[in-house]
């Protein structure tokens, strides 16, 4: 697609631990993984088993990339990486999103009442990607919801909102 135009794309038909413990290369003389890249994934929950968690983060370590887009987050992840979450529930319909370092719009999103966010913010190991504002009671209130992290030789992109890549959101224009 127009996204990921002249990129190998490779669907992963197993658990993620299965797939990159399979591409390392153990032989003491390279000591890395055969496959190089951006392990990126969207859904509701997260539901990565400790293992994939931690292979990830490893895989992460050797110079490659990780996007993961969930509501909720992997224990091994958020323990590994020094990370907590709360979460807000929005009394209206909507919820206003901005990026940072992108542009200056502010991107509005219906039919979203619960927001997970990142509760734990070090700015010194951390860069912050969006931030999503909660309406309640007529009181707005910031949040960051999508930050990226170095880890090791690579950087993780950890984002708590995937409804957004729904079709419903995605065919809405802004």
């Amino acid at each position: 697609g127009k996204i990921f135009k002249n990129q190998k794309i490779e669907k992963l038909n197993e658990t993620p631990y299965e797939f990159f413990d399979n591409s390392f290369d153990y032989d003491s003389s390279v000591f890395n993984y055969n496959k190089k890249g951006t392990y990126f994934s969207i859904e509701k929950d997260n539901v990565l088993d400790d293992e994939s968690a931690a292979e990830i983060l490893y895989f992460v370590s050797h110079g490659n990339e990780a996007f993961i887009s969930a509501s909720s987050l992997s224990y091994v992840l958020l323990d590994s990486l020094n990370l907590t979450l709360g979460s807000a529930y929005s009394m209206k319909d909507s919820v206003m999103v901005y990026l940072d370092h992108v542009d200056s719009n502010i991107y509005s999103y219906n039919k979203i009442n619960y927001v997970p966010y990142f509760d734990s913010i070090d700015s010194t190991v951390m860069g912050f990607c969006g931030h999503i504002k909660v309406n309640n009671n007529d009181t707005i209130k910031d949040y960051v919801n999508f930050i990226r992290l170095g880890y090791g030789n690579g950087y993780i992109y950890l984002h708590l909102m995937p409804e957004i890549f729904t079709n419903y959101h995605l065919l809405k224009g802004k």
